[in-house]
């Protein structure tokens, strides 16, 4: 359940910081693929302005990578469209 409050938390706050930082009109990004690679300097704006607005010394996400192989479960075994999209 906490980690579930902590999601909503970080997608109210990835919401809050596109509409701060690129949303003059009120409306939605259109594509926000660069916010979704962490290897993008988009991404890495991203998360510092999300540790500020948390207070926190560091904050990292984990790659959805990363989490299906700390299951150590196939992928095929996973539900990850909420993820994914497929």
């Amino acid at each position: 359940m906490a980690k579930y409050a902590y999601q909503i938390k970080d997608s109210i706050k990835i919401k809050r910081f596109l509409q701060t930082t690129h949303s003059s009109d009120g409306k939605d990004i259109e594509d926000v693929s660069e916010y979704l690679d962490p290897n993008s300097s988009q991404y890495a704006r991203m998360v510092e302005w999300i540790r500020r607005e948390l207070g926190a010394t560091t904050l990292k996400y984990q790659t959805i990578d990363d989490r299906i192989q700390g299951l150590g479960l196939p992928p095929k075994k996973l539900r990850l469209h909420c993820w994914l999209g497929k």
